[in-house]
């Protein structure tokens, strides 16, 4: 389901690989919710969901000092952006997740999918000439 091609590239190497791995961590929750199947995978989701936000908020920091760096004029709105991202992850609640895994990956599967996808789709591919301009 997470495929990088190069469809998704900002042409920034560094972001590139950064969004890579953010693919690669979706991959995992997709893998949890095939391999789910009523057992209980509690440890491996909150796994998943504490690298998802670990990995995210080191990548939102890289990417933000590269837009500070060089004066990207729309960067409020993609801070707005990645903030929204990790509230979303700050209220996730650990005991209903426990409680109702099936449910709880599913929903964090689609959280993780539609915001990638079009996150990095949209709200990326807006700063990418930008980018490549200043790092040229």
């Amino acid at each position: 389901m997470f495929e990088w091609n190069d469809a998704y590239s900002v042409k920034v190497p560094l972001i590139d690989e950064q969004h890579k791995k953010l693919f690669g961590i979706g991959q995992k929750v997709y893998n949890l919710v095939e391999e789910r199947k009523g057992y209980d995978n509690y440890d491996r989701v909150l796994e998943a969901v504490n690298e998802l936000y670990d990995y995210t908020r080191y990548h939102f920091v890289e990417e933000e000092k590269l837009l500070r760096k060089y004066g990207y004029e729309e960067l409020d709105n993609h801070l707005q952006k990645h903030d929204e991202f990790l509230q979303h992850l700050d209220s996730l609640d650990i005991e209903e997740i426990d409680l109702h895994q099936d449910e709880a990956i599913s929903d964090l599967l689609k959280f993780i999918a539609s915001w990638i996808f079009k996150h990095i789709n949209n709200v990326d591919f807006e700063y990418s000439d930008f980018l490549q301009a200043n790092l040229a």
